[in-house]
Order: C-alpha cells, then structure tokens, then sequence
C-alpha cells in the first residue's frame, strides 16, 4: 500500500512540475524545450488565423474552399513527412538518436515549417486573383 501511495504521489508531483514549466531560453533543457514548444503553438495559432482569413475572403468560391482545404490537409501529411525525414532514426528511439534535446529540435523545425505555411497563405490572401 504505501509503495502504491508513493507511486501516485511522485506521478502527481511530476504531472503538477510538468505542467509549470516556463520557458526560459538560456534555461535548462526542459525549459528551452518549453520555450520551442511555445514557438510553434505560437506559430500554429497564426496558421489558423491566416487560414480562417483565407477561408473568409472566399466563402462564396466552394470549389476554392474545397481546393483550400484539401491542400491544407495535405500539407499536415507534408509537413509531418517531412519532419519524419529530418528525424530519422533508425531504432525508432528519438531519445536515443537526438538526446534530450529532440523535443527542440522537433518543435523549433515544426515552427519553421508552420511559419513557411503561413507566409504561402498570406500571399494568397494578398492576392488580387483569389
């Protein structure tokens, strides 16, 4: 009984320090891991703004709206692949290949490819032709 106590008690103080991370850039690991983790949602979140915005100027093009959202789709697939292959590693283990350091390195690239997207949208949303 008490090991199963301890169990429960080390589980939640570790749920409970996980979920008070700050970012700090020059921080340790697990804080510049926070920092990248951030950077993306961040990024993520200006995805959505950029695509509603899109998604906005054409409501009455269905086929565009079709069109936009097939490419949105396959784009997740594209970015997802693409992360994959900068990723590879052979045993699977991404603690393994990367060191702790993989949730980073994952997130910042993630950032970036999620910002090139935007920067896509926001020109077609500038577009005159669309």
């Amino acid at each position: 009984m008490k090991k199963i106590l301890l169990t429960l008690t080390l589980l939640l103080s570790t749920t409970l320090y996980a979920n008070n991370i700050q970012c700090k850039e020059d921080g340790n690991q697990m804080q510049m891991n926070q920092c990248a983790y951030e950077d993306f949602k961040k990024a993520d979140k200006e995805l959505n703004k950029v695509y509603k915005a899109l998604r906005n100027k054409n409501k009455n093009d269905k086929a565009y709206l079709s069109n936009l959202k097939t490419s949105q789709r396959l784009w997740i697939k594209f970015r997802d692949a693409e992360l994959d292959l900068i990723f590879t590693c052979e045993s699977g283990d991404m603690r393994l290949c990367f060191g702790s350091m993989y949730p980073l390195l994952l997130n910042s690239e993630k950032a970036a490819i999620t910002q090139q997207r935007v920067k896509s949208l926001e020109n077609y949303l500038r577009s005159e032709n669309l």
